[in-house]
């Protein structure tokens, strides 16, 4: 018979090869249909000019011998020879061991049978690259933050052309470390805190803090998060990283510390009251503090110290003047302030001085001393008559006390009270007679006032 002609290769799968020819010429009892598979020659036959070979292996080279057998049965044409692989099996296990933002690491197994190398696809929505590798492993890089990617892996037999079928897996870059990290605002309870967007698809972020020995894990969607029901004068740490649009890739994190505000002390009183200083008090706030920062006004000079303690002396005051004092927890970076507690009060006014009697009468006694410092709302004169105590008051630092009974001696104690009509200074005490009434005798204020004296 003639030589077979116009042998091709068909279809290729991973375990067959579809030959096809021409029909030779004459009366042909059948085709003949040679190869070696596993150091095994293999004779098959055909009836007609197709044949599809079976039981081959993944990504093996086959040479085909196809030659033609007369009507006799014995006597064979010569021979036409072509060779082809079959596709390489497809490649198994694909996974992602490592991500990073800017790269992922592929690992895969062997397919079965044979391979030359295997071919590489990675593509976003906007772009498709490919490579190739003789191992079963690849670092695909340059890669964008938080991006989707999908992945197919195929092997390559050593024509360089009959590539298998693709295993293919798709991904998430880790996005970028969040940028910018702040703490825009912070309160007693709260501490808000701001970021800038990463870039790519971004599904949330998460927010971890220990809260009371509990690990605590807020998400937002947007760039900035209110941290609530924390703690007063309480350190807290954040940790804020981005989560990938696959709800499952995260991304480093970013870290800040931020103390929320000390609370307000309470109960601020004053316990002792000075002419030049002032004894201070309060309650300890809810929560914690490092030190208390004390500050105090007179409407012309204002000063501050610091105490660890719920209480302070404040000393170098003026006497009889009205101070504003104002009380703040801060917390222990030294910086963040809680609220002020405050109240005002007037140092007491000095002692009166010069206190001296001016003029007396059978029935009254002048008095008058030096003006006090500061702000005096008025004088007190206080003394006893008739077994009962007189509180006379003065505006100016003179007074006349009337109404006394002649040749009697009167102790008169005489006080500043200070502008806020309370606080009292200590009294300075004289005393004095009346002058005794002599029958017929003018009372006079010379007379008297030398009699007395």
């Amino acid at each position: 018979p003639d030589t077979v002609s116009n042998l091709t290769v068909v279809n290729v799968t991973t375990s067959s090869i579809l030959l096809s020819w021409t029909q030779s010429m004459g009366k042909i009892s059948y085709y003949v249909i040679q190869y070696e598979n596993n150091t095994t020659t293999i004779n098959n036959t055909a009836e007609s000019t197709m044949s599809n070979i079976t039981d081959l292996t993944p990504g093996v080279q086959y040479t085909f011998r196809v030659f033609a057998v007369a009507g006799d049965k014995n006597t064979e044409g010569n021979y036409s020879c072509i060779s082809a692989y079959t596709k390489p099996d497809v490649a198994c296990n694909l996974s992602v061991t490592e991500i990073t933002t800017s790269s992922l690491f592929l690992n895969w197994t062997e397919p079965k049978g044979k391979r030359s190398f295997f071919k590489v696809q990675w593509s976003n929505d906007s772009i498709t690259l490919n490579s190739t590798t003789s191992n079963t492993s690849f670092n695909i890089t340059d890669l964008n933050p938080g991006v989707s990617y999908t992945f197919l892996i195929s092997a390559v037999a050593a024509d360089n052309i009959t590539e298998g079928e693709v295993i293919g897996l798709s991904a998430y870059t880790k996005p970028d470390t969040v940028r910018n990290l702040t703490a825009v605002n912070v309160t007693t309870s709260s501490i808000l805190l701001s970021w800038t967007q990463s870039t790519g698809k971004i599904s949330y972020y998460v927010i971890k803090y220990e809260n009371n020995s509990t690990t605590i894990n807020n998400t937002a969607e947007s760039t900035m998060s209110n941290i609530t029901d924390l703690t007063p004068g309480v350190q807290y740490t954040f940790r804020v990283f981005a989560v990938a649009g696959d709800k499952k890739t995260v991304g480093n994190y970013s870290c800040i510390s931020a103390y929320t505000k000390p609370d307000v002390a309470s109960d601020l009183s004053i316990t002792e009251i000075k002419t030049n200083s002032l004894f201070l008090n309060w309650n300890e706030p809810i929560g914690d503090r490092f030190f208390f920062k004390v500050l105090w006004s007179n409407g012309s000079i204002t000063l501050n110290s610091t105490t660890s303690n719920t209480s302070f002396n404040i000393t170098d005051l003026n006497s009889g003047v009205n101070y504003t004092f104002l009380i703040s927890a801060v917390a222990a970076d030294n910086t963040t302030e809680g609220g002020g507690i405050g109240l005002s009060a007037y140092t007491k006014p000095d002692t009166v001085s010069n206190l001296s009697v001016v003029n007396v009468t059978t029935s009254s006694i002048l008095l008058s001393w030096t003006q006090s410092m500061g702000k005096i709302s008025y004088y007190v004169i206080q003394y006893e008559n008739n077994s009962r105590t007189i509180n006379n008051t003065a505006e100016s630092p003179m007074i006349n006390i009337t109404d006394l009974t002649p040749g009697v001696q009167y102790t008169f104690r005489l006080f500043a009270v200070a502008g806020d009509n309370e606080t009292e200074g200590n009294y300075s005490c004289i005393s004095a007679y009346t002058r005794e009434k002599t029958e017929g005798a003018p009372d006079t204020p010379e007379q008297n006032q030398e009699k007395s004296y």
